[in-house]
């Protein structure tokens, strides 16, 4: 007797179920391929407008400068500047709010109360004003009591009810996004596009007020570009996220599967029935167990990947975007004091007051005098002449 097991041998059928199955994993594999795709592609587009955002408020730190004019009062030159900073601080804030409205609009969020005052954040976060959240939200939300906006904790728990049962229905079907259909008290459906409305806006009305350095005759064509270049990327960004595979290639990938994984449980169940050893007897099970995980498996890849805005656990980090772009621009706001070296002030002879004096270095304490043991004729160890 042959002290080691037999290990069964393929039949014809068995065989061709599994060189249909090789051919099923390589189509799964193609179908795959073009869900990560417009993963990588959604991450670029994003990566983009993160950097655009970055780079509107280095141009408006630098840029909205208004020019010394010497024919001017110093109550007016005092106006000027405050307006330059406040244009200053509201297009930064704008910036931010653009940002998370973006998030906000890929996960179907349509109330934005708790951005007034965001409570999550010590001290609260303002991303915007009550006036430009009745702008924003509509018809709806117009008659909604101030003070319950004010009262940041009810807010909040409803925001993040809501975003609740929107993740119930949003992440289990990959169609959810072709069902969208614009509400009649939405007026507003791309929100982000009215901030940068806003933006161009106070970018023109600063220019024109003069507010805009205008020894950079760059500076207005810079700033829309940078705009126009943040249109592009949140278009790209929703373009991939709106843009479903067909759905007769989703229908036929998944019949297919299922298809399959009958067709294995079918044989799988006639090789136990034949079988006559332990080893014949387990590896039907396990030829069920490894064909439904990997298949599966994979044929759920493009689902868990279809929204990576979303709050699903393979999701972007957006809390870390969030922090990083709010902390980015808001370096812009820092007084120039604080930010700039003595090398990027102007000269003497200009009429801008360079940054205040820093103290100087306290002077070295005197060296103590040495003890060494002199040989004669020196003085303090030097040599000296006969």
């Amino acid at each position: 007797d042959d002290p080691f097991p037999v290990i069964p041998v393929l039949s014809g059928g068995t065989f061709g179920v599994s060189l249909v199955g090789g051919l099923l994993g390589f189509l799964l594999a193609l179908f795959n391929s073009n869900g990560l795709d417009r993963w990588w592609q959604t991450r670029l587009a994003l990566g983009g407008c993160m950097g655009y955002l970055t780079d509107l408020a280095l141009l408006v730190g630098v840029y909205l400068r208004p020019t010394k004019d010497p024919l001017i009062s110093q109550e007016e030159a005092d106006a000027k500047e405050k307006m330059a900073s406040e244009g200053r601080a509201t297009i930064i804030r704008w910036i931010n709010l653009l940002h998370v409205l973006v998030y906000r609009q890929a996960r179907n969020i349509h109330d934005l109360s708790d951005l007034v005052s965001d409570s999550r954040y010590n001290p609260p976060r303002q991303w915007m004003t009550l006036e430009e959240w009745g702008i924003l939200q509509g018809s709806k939300y117009q008659s909604k009591d101030l003070s319950k906006v004010l009262n940041r904790t009810v807010c909040f728990s409803e925001v993040e009810q809501e975003m609740k049962e929107v993740s119930k229905k949003q992440w289990m079907s990959p169609l959810f996004f072709a069902s969208q259909e614009l509400g009649e008290d939405k007026k507003l459906m791309s929100l982000y596009m009215i901030v940068l409305y806003w933006i161009e806006r106070l970018i023109s009305k600063l220019s024109e007020e003069g507010i805009i350095n205008s020894s950079r005759p760059e500076a207005l064509w810079k700033l829309q570009g940078c705009v126009q270049s943040v249109r592009f990327y949140t278009s790209s960004i929703f373009t991939y996220l709106y843009c479903k595979i067909p759905y007769i290639y989703v229908q036929l990938i998944t019949f297919m599967v299922k298809l399959y994984l009958v067709v294995i449980a079918v044989v799988a169940g006639s090789n136990l029935r034949q079988a006559k050893s332990w080893l014949e007897r387990l590896l039907p099970f396990l030829l069920v167990i490894v064909s439904n995980c990997v298949y599966e498996g994979v044929l759920q890849i493009h689902v868990r990947l279809w929204n990576p805005l979303g709050m699903d656990t393979n999701a972007f980090p957006i809390t870390k975007y969030l922090e990083y772009v709010w902390k980015t621009t808001h370096q812009q706001l820092d007084p120039d004091e604080n930010i700039l070296p003595s090398a990027c002030w102007a000269s003497g002879g200009s009429s801008r007051q360079g940054p205040p004096p820093r103290p100087p270095h306290p002077p070295s304490p005197p060296q103590p005098p040495s003890t060494a043991p002199q040989e004669e004729g020196t003085v303090g160890g030097a040599p000296q002449p006969p």
